[in-house]
C-alpha cells in the first residue's frame, strides 16, 4: 500500500528510456527483482546496497528516481535522504519502501518531500512501475514547469533591464486589499530603499502641492469612470531631487466597480530637459530623439529567436508588427563590412562573454544608412555557458557628422596656426609631461617624430639671455598660477635665431593649478619690421630736424625780403620827393638855370642810386623767391600734416599729407579756423 492518496493520473505515455531507477536495497535477490521489473518496462537500472554507495552513484540528475529501502545496513533512509538534499541542495525523486509500516514514520518522510513511502506487500513490486510512471509524469510536468518560470525570469530580467535603461516600472493599486505594490525601477525612480513599502497617502505625497490635484483628479476619473489616464506630471523624490515623470493607469472593474488599478511610472526628466532644448512637441517619435535615440534588444541563442523595443524599430525604420529582425537575417541590415565586424565581436563575447561595443554602419528599411554604437552583454547559465545576449542601440549618425566637421574645424586650426605662425601648448605641472601642436615643433624646427620633450628640456631652445625670466615666469604660473606674455629668442633644432611671443594662462581648481596651457608664435618678421619701423622714425627725425633748419632758413630770408621792401618803399617815397623837387626846380628853369643843372646832376645822381637799390632789391626778390621754392617744396613733400595760419588762427595753406591725414579737400578747409579740426579740449587751448 501506499501512503498517497489514489488519485487518477491522466493516461499518458512516459519515456521510460529517458529515466534511471536506483534501487538502494541490501537483499540481492529482491534488489533483482525490482530491477528486473523495471527493465521489462524500459527504465535504466542500477543497484546500491548501502547509503554510501547510494550517495556515490546518484547523480541528482531531474530524471533520475531513488528506490531507497528505509533500513539500509550503514544508515536509514531518512538519514539517507538528508544526505542527498544536503548534497544537492534540493531533494531528488525517492520513494521510500519498508518490510514494516510505521505511520510516523511515513510522515516524516513525507516532510522530507519524498514522493511515496511504500509497504513491502506482495505485489508492491507489480503495483510499483505504475507508481513510477506516476512519478515520470509528475517529474516531466515539473520540467516544464521550471523551464516555463526560466523562461518567465529570464523575460523579466530582460524587462527589468529595460525598464534600467528606460527608467520604467509599474506598480498596482488593489482596492479590495487597499494595498499598493511598486517595483524596483519605480521604488529607484522615487529614490526610496528596496524594502520600502508605500501606501496611497504616501505616494500622493511624493507629488508637490501645484501637481497633486492633476494626480488626485486622474486618480479619481480611473477609480469612479473606469477611465484610462497618460499624464506627464513632476514629482519630488525621497531625496528631495525633482523629476519629470510620465504615469499611465489602467482601472479593472468587475460590475462596474473598480478593483484594480495597475500601470507604469517612468522617469522622464531626460525626456523634459531635451524638450525643453530642442522645442518639441510630439510624444512618441520625438521622445525617442530626446533620449539620444536608444533601443533595447535581446537574444536568445537557443532559439534566434531577437527582441527589439520600439525605439530600435524607430532607427531601423521598420514596422513592428513584421517582428524583430533574426540574427540569422542580420547580414540584410548592415553592410557586408560592418556584418564582418559584428559577427567577429559576437563570436567573442559567446566565447569569453566579455562585453562589447563597436560603431557600426546599418541598411535601414527605407534603404538609407545610418551609423549607431552597439552594446552587448552577456548571460550565462549556471555552467558558465553563454545563453542569452542583450544590450543598447544608439544612432550616432549625428555624432558621426559632427565628428566630420570637428575634423575638418582641426585641420583649419592647423591651417590657421601654420598661416599665422602660431600653434599651442599644454602641459601638467605634476608630470611635466607636455603638449605641442604641429605648428610649435615647425617653429622650433623640430621633427614630429621626435615628440615633445619635457617642460626642462623645452626651455633650452630659449637664449641664455632671456631664459632667466622664462624660467621664473612658468616657475610663478606652476607655483602661482600666475599668467605671463614674454617674447624670447630662440635657437631652432636648426641653429636658427627666431623671436617668439609665449602667453600662458595657468587652470586652477580648488586653489592648485592643475594644468597649464597658452600659444606660441614666430613673431620674427614683426621684430624685423618693428627694426624697420625705428629706423625710418629715425629717418622721419632726422627729416624733421632739416626741415626746421629750412623754415629758420626761410624766416631769415623772409625777414631779409621784408627789409628790401622797406627800402623799397623808402626809394618810392625819395622818389616822390625828388618828383616835387623836379617840378619845382622846372618852375624854377626859367629863373635858375644852374639850379636847373645842379637839380638834373642830383636827379642823376638820385637815378643812379636807385638803380643799384633797384639791382639789390631784385637780387633780394630772387634769393627770396627761391627760399620760398624750396620752402614750398619740403612744405608740399613734407611726410608730416603742416599749415600756415594768419593771426586770427584761420588756415591759409596746407600740405597734401595734412589733407591725406585728416581726410578733408583743399577747398573744404582753406579760410577755416584751426580750431574747428580739434577736440573739443584742444579746442580750448588753441584760443
Amino acid at each position: 500500500m501506499s501512503v498517497t492518496d489514489k488519485h487518477p493520473y491522466e493516461k499518458k505515455s512516459v519515456k521510460s528510456a529517458n529515466y534511471k531507477i536506483v534501487v538502494i536495497e541490501d537483499d540481492d535477490g529482491l534488489s533483482h527483482l525490482i530491477q528486473k521489473k523495471l527493465q521489462k518496462e524500459g527504465y535504466e537500472t542500477e543497484g546500491a546496497k548501502t547509503g554510501q554507495q547510494a550517495l556515490t552513484k546518484s547523480s541528482g540528475n531531474e530524471n533520475e528516481i531513488l528506490l531507497i529501502d528505509y533500513k539500509l545496513p550503514d544508515m536509514t533512509g531518512k538519514h539517507l535522504t538528508k544526505k542527498l538534499i544536503k548534497k544537492y541542495k534540493t531533494i531528488p525523486s525517492i520513494i521510500v519502501f519498508t518490510g514494516f509500516g510505521d505511520e510516523k514514520t511515513a510522515v516524516e518522510m513525507m516532510k522530507l518531500g519524498v514522493w511515496d513511502y511504500m509497504v513491502k506487500e506482495p505485489d508492491f513490486i507489480d503495483i510499483l512501475p505504475e507508481k513510477i510512471k506516476h512519478i515520470c509524469v509528475d517529474i516531466e510536468k515539473n520540467n516544464k514547469l521550471k523551464k516555463a518560470k526560466e523562461k518567465l525570469l529570464r523575460n523579466l530580467e530582460v524587462l527589468n533591464d529595460t525598464g534600467e535603461m528606460a527608467r520604467v516600472g509599474g506598480w498596482e493599486i488593489n482596492l479590495e486589499k487597499n494595498t499598493v505594490y511598486w517595483t524596483q525601477s519605480t521604488k529607484k525612480i522615487h529614490e526610496v530603499a528596496e524594502n520600502y513599502t508605500p501606501n496611497l497617502e504616501e505616494a500622493i505625497n511624493f507629488y508637490p502641492q501645484e501637481s497633486r490635484p492633476i494626480i488626485e483628479a486622474a486618480i479619481r476619473d480611473a477609480l469612479e469612470k473606469g477611465k484610462v489616464y497618460d499624464i506627464e506630471i513632476p514629482i519630488i523624490t525621497a531625496k528631495g531631487k525633482k523629476i519629470w515623470t510620465h504615469s499611465i493607469g489602467t482601472p479593472e472593474m468587475q460590475d462596474g466597480k473598480c478593483i484594480r488599478l495597475r500601470g507604469t511610472f517612468q522617469d522622464i526628466t531626460e525626456r523634459k530637459n531635451a524638450e525643453k532644448k530642442l522645442e518639441f512637441n510630439q510624444e512618441t517619435l520625438k521622445r525617442t530623439q530626446k533620449i539620444a535615440r536608444v533601443g533595447s534588444w535581446d537574444w536568445d541563442i537557443a532559439s534566434d529567436t531577437v527582441t527589439w523595443s520600439d525605439e530600435l524599430f524607430q532607427i531601423f525604420r521598420l514596422n513592428p508588427k513584421d517582428g524583430a529582425v533574426s540574427y540569422t537575417d542580420h547580414p540584410k541590415i548592415y553592410t557586408p563590412e560592418s556584418m564582418e565586424r559584428l559577427d567577429k565581436v559576437v563570436q567573442q563575447i559567446l566565447e569569453d562573454g566579455k562585453p562589447y561595443e563597436i560603431d557600426l554602419e546599418i541598411i535601414r528599411g527605407d534603404g538609407t544608412s545610418a551609423f549607431c554604437t552597439i552594446r552587448g552583454f552577456a548571460k550565462k547559465d549556471k555552467k558558465g555557458k553563454v545563453i542569452q545576449l542583450f544590450g543598447s542601440f544608439q544612432d550616432i549618425s549625428e555624432r558621426r557628422q559632427l565628428e566630420a566637421e570637428l575634423q575638418k574645424a582641426e585641420e583649419l586650426l592647423k591651417a590657421t596656426e601654420k598661416i599665422g605662425q602660431i600653434g599651442g601648448w599644454q602641459f601638467d605641472p605634476a608630470t611635466l609631461k607636455q603638449t605641442w601642436t604641429d605648428e610649435v615643433f615647425r617653429i622650433l624646427e623640430i621633427d614630429l617624430k621626435q615628440g615633445t620633450p619635457e617642460v626642462p628640456k623645452g626651455l633650452e631652445f630659449i637664449d641664455p639671455e632671456f631664459r632667466p625670466i622664462a624660467e621664473k615666469a612658468v616657475q610663478r604660473a606652476m607655483e602661482l598660477g600666475a599668467p605671463y606674455n614674454q617674447e624670447w629668442m630662440v635657437t631652432t633644432a636648426k641653429g636658427n635665431k627666431k623671436w617668439v611671443n609665449s602667453v600662458c594662462n595657468p587652470k586652477r581648481e580648488n586653489g592648485k593649478v592643475v594644468a597649464i596651457s597658452g600659444s606660441f608664435q614666430d613673431i620674427t618678421s614683426k621684430k624685423i619690421a618693428e627694426e624697420q619701423l625705428k629706423t625710418m622714425n629715425q629717418q622721419l627725425l632726422a627729416n624733421e630736424q632739416e626741415l626746421k633748419a629750412s623754415n629758420q632758413q626761410l624766416s631769415a630770408s623772409e625777414q631779409q625780403l621784408l627789409s628790401a621792401n622797406q627800402q623799397l618803399q623808402a626809394a618810392n617815397q625819395q622818389l616822390q620827393a625828388n618828383e616835387q623837387q623836379l617840378r619845382a626846380a622846372n618852375q624854377q628853369l626859367i629863373a635858375n638855370e644852374q639850379q636847373l643843372r645842379a637839380a638834373n646832376q642830383q636827379l642823376i645822381a638820385s637815378e643812379t642810386e636807385l638803380k643799384k637799390a633797384n639791382k639789390e632789391l631784385l637780387k633780394a626778390k630772387e634769393r627770396a623767391e627761391e627760399s620760398e621754392e624750396k620752402y614750398k617744396a619740403l612744405y608740399q613733400n613734407a611726410p608730416l600734416a603742416y599749415q600756415s595760419l594768419n593771426i586770427n588762427g584761420e588756415i591759409k595753406d596746407i600740405n597734401p599729407q595734412w589733407l591725406k591725414t585728416l581726410h578733408y579737400t583743399r577747398e573744404e578747409v582753406i579760410g577755416q579756423w584751426f580750431g574747428n579740426f580739434l577736440t573739443p579740449d584742444y579746442k580750448e587751448h588753441f584760443r
